[in-house]
């Protein structure tokens, strides 16, 4: 039998580090396939899905040792040529399994082989019944909300959806239900389709720009036809989302489509309303809490064109738009962004990767860049932008240190304070207590002997959390119950130590019995729509303290909120990882942010025991371009990023000791590659938290004054870490930039 002439190349999700070679299906026509189709394929005894990657003449694996796929599941590619150049780019620059990189991507119906279909909405409709009654509606005088409901849908034979009626009624869901129950409604899945174009972009909304503004929509319209990365500094309240939003309107009107990156789900409702008051068009949105249908119908709906605006999450760099105008980056600045498990890629760099291949602008926009973005500015990689003023009347708030070496503490208050908490509470105004510590306590120490209750996993303490009465490790998610007795000595008084979010809400409710408090952590915004419903119950002023995380500190409008008070700066001063005083001095400034946007004064209190430290003084006093030179100059002298490039390789295993001999064995086999040793590797050593999840963690660093030549040396090493025998024993895995090495 012929040996045929076509080799198809498939990335298949395994951990394995290549692609895999087959044959075309022994029933396959001689059509002409596009890459980026999925195919069926064997792996080992069973039938896989892969994705063709590449059609080649030739592979090193032997004609009798390779197999023929079983059929083609596509026509046309599920992934675009403009997305495929990313993938590739992806799988070798973080030199990452390509089925784990290329199945990231992919909604999980279709890793499962579903057919592609046109994604569909559920609208409602009036049924022959309700269209018969629609003349004679003085049945329902007593029930307005149904009448206003059986106009509208007369009013749009097309259907409309839940979210649509909602837009124009507000919440209307007995009524739907009543009129269903009667029969004078139905609903009907109906697939979503393109819409025309004055529907689809809507009457251009003018917004009355600052001069500042102007510029910068004109600065990035000029490169609209080319690859251009801007980074848009402007302060907290400056004006960037209407940035963002004229210069997509420019965009969109020439019929091509825009990603919004944001860092949080919590983001992801307030930039969207601001999204559909400007534009007539729909609007995608993709992030980690939508179920799978939702996931595949915006995705599809990306994929065929429908959707020319979407809006997400890390995840959605992968978005398969096909037509991109321009990426936009909100709060680049944000860690988030950072995928920390499996396949660690950054969206924002991975972003600017997609843009330039695309041969479009990016928009990277912040209060507080990033010391990478600082230094491309610098070194003129990036385009700089300033919106240095708030929009309108708003001013930045006064910021003052209070020491509190000798202050008497309540729930971790300070007098002072309390005393401006009450200030600002009786003249009817919000006010935001930070506090980046959920739970009650840190942990229960007994009175008698001091002994701290441990995680049996991991080498931390278990935290204390009050509403539901247990203990919790917030690293692997181990939960007990709170103990009667010392668990060592059986002493029956146990301390909680420490101050969470939990502890703060209960003392405050106690010094203002009268006043609406609501808690913002991971704990109270778990449910799908929490977050949402809050922040829409802030900006209604239902509630007047608001006490959270960080979650609080990114990109939030509270347009009533006159005061900030940080409860422990300190906890930002001391830590190992190198890159702290940039996260404190970002978040500070992100926090100081949130006072005063309104037509009302700001202020914010920020409590510490070290008011004379440098880092604090020279934020307060000279702000944080100022500050960040100054940690850019530290990270000079110590050859940290922005001016060295960095590998991780982490290792865990069930014992301390493999973990470590398997990243000595691959220090022998880099130094053999590197006999210059012009990258300098820093390890073995534990981690910080050795155990963790019951395994123990330990890692090799390796830190180069030249990317290319590290990557190099990456693609000669990682290949030889799987014949180790060592490797057998343990989970290992590469983090190319990595952004924590604690």
């Amino acid at each position: 039998m012929a040996v045929p002439s076509r080799i198809l190349r498939i990335a298949i999700p395994s951990p394995v580090l290549h692609y895999f070679d087959y044959f075309p299906p022994l029933d396959a026509s001689h059509q002409e396939l596009e890459i980026g189709i999925r195919i069926k394929v064997p792996f080992r005894s069973r039938n896989i899905i892969g994705i063709l990657v590449a059609i080649v003449t030739d592979s090193s694996i032997p004609s009798c040792k390779l197999r023929h796929a079983q059929s083609y599941i596509d026509e046309n590619p599920l992934i675009p040529k403009s997305l495929m150049r990313l993938f590739l780019w992806a799988v070798k620059y973080y030199h990452a399994p390509p089925g784990e990189v290329f199945f990231t991507a992919l909604p999980q119906q279709l890793r499962q082989g579903r057919i592609l279909k046109s994604p569909t909405i559920l609208k409602w409709f009036l049924s022959s019944k309700g269209k018969n009654l629609i003349h004679d509606l003085a049945i329902l005088s007593k029930a307005p909300r149904q009448k206003q409901l059986l106009k509208l849908l007369h009013q749009h034979p097309e259907g409309l959806s839940i979210a649509q009626i909602k837009a124009k009624l507000g919440s209307c869901q007995s009524s739907l239900s009543n009129l269903s129950t009667k029969g004078w409604i139905e609903n009907r899945e109906s697939p979503i389709t393109a819409v025309r174009d004055k529907q689809f972009f809507g009457e251009k909304i003018i917004f009355q720009l600052t001069i500042e503004q102007k510029t910068t929509v004109s600065a990035v319209l000029a490169n609209q036809m080319k690859f251009q990365p801007f980074l848009l500094q402007g302060v907290t309240g400056s004006g960037k989302t209407e940035v963002y939003l004229e210069i997509i309107s420019e965009i969109i009107a020439k019929k091509k489509q825009a990603l919004i990156l944001v860092p949080e789900i919590g983001l992801t409702p307030q930039i969207l309303a601001r999204f559909y008051n400007r534009f007539k068009c729909p609007i995608g949105i993709l992030h980690s809490s939508l179920n799978t249908k939702e996931r595949l119908d915006t995705w599809v709906a990306a994929l065929k064109g429908i959707i020319p605006i979407i809006i997400g999450t890390r995840s959605a760099i992968w978005a398969p738009l096909q037509n991109l105008g321009v990426i936009i980056i909100d709060e680049e600045h944000d860690p988030s962004f950072k995928q920390q498990e499996g396949f660690r890629y950054h969206a924002r760099d991975l972003a600017v990767i997609r843009a330039h291949q695309a041969n479009i602008p990016i928009i990277l926009g912040t209060a507080t860049p990033s010391l990478e973005s600082l230094e491309n500015a610098k070194r003129k990689r990036y385009q700089p932008l300033q919106l240095p003023q708030r929009v309108g009347t708003a001013k930045m708030p006064r910021v003052r240190l209070i020491d509190i070496r000798s202050s008497n503490l309540e729930v971790g208050i300070s007098p002072e304070m309390l005393s401006s908490l009450q200030n600002h509470v009786k003249q009817g105004n919000q006010a935001l207590l930070f506090i980046n510590r959920r739970g009650f306590a840190i942990t229960l120490i007994c009175s008698n002997c001091g002994f701290a209750i441990p995680c049996q996993y991991c080498d931390s303490y278990m935290v204390v959390h009050q509403q539901n009465y247990h203990l919790c490790c917030h690293h692997c998610g181990y939960k007990s119950s709170i103990p009667t007795k010392c668990p060592q000595c059986t002493y029956p008084i146990l301390h909680p130590q420490g101050l969470g979010t939990e502890q703060v809400e209960i003392g405050l409710r106690h010094f203002f019995p009268n006043t609406k408090i609501i808690r913002i952590d991971r704990d109270t915004t778990r449910k799908k729509g929490a977050f949402n419903k809050i922040f829409e119950d802030i900006h209604s002023r239902k509630y007047q303290i608001l006490i959270g995380t960080q979650m609080l500190a990114k990109g939030h409008d509270y347009p009533n909120l006159t005061l900030v008070g940080i409860l422990d700066a300190d906890q930002m001063l001391f830590s190992s990882n190198f890159r702290s005083s940039e996260r404190m001095i970002q978040l500070i400034t992100q926090l100081i942010g949130r006072s005063g946007r309104g037509n009302k004064p700001g202020e914010v209190l920020i409590q510490t025991r070290y008011p004379e430290h440098p880092l604090l003084q020279s934020l307060i006093n000279y702000g944080y371009d100022y500050s960040a030179e100054l940690i850019l100059k530290e990270r000079y002298q110590a050859k940290l990023p922005p001016y060295r490039y960095l590998a991780l390789l982490r290792a865990k295993s069930l014992d301390a000791n493999t973990s470590i001999l398997f990243l000595e064995d691959s220090r022998n086999i880099i130094m053999e590659l590197d006999p210059k040793g012009m990258v300098t590797l820093l390890g073995p050593v534990s981690a910080s938290m050795e155990r963790q999840g019951n395994y123990y963690h330990a890692q090799l660093l390796l830190q180069g004054s030249s990317r290319d030549y590290l990557q190099q040396l990456l693609s000669l090493w990682i290949p030889k870490l799987v014949f180790l025998k060592t490797a057998r024993k343990v989970h290992w895995s590469i983090d190319v930039d990595p952004i924590n090495l604690i």
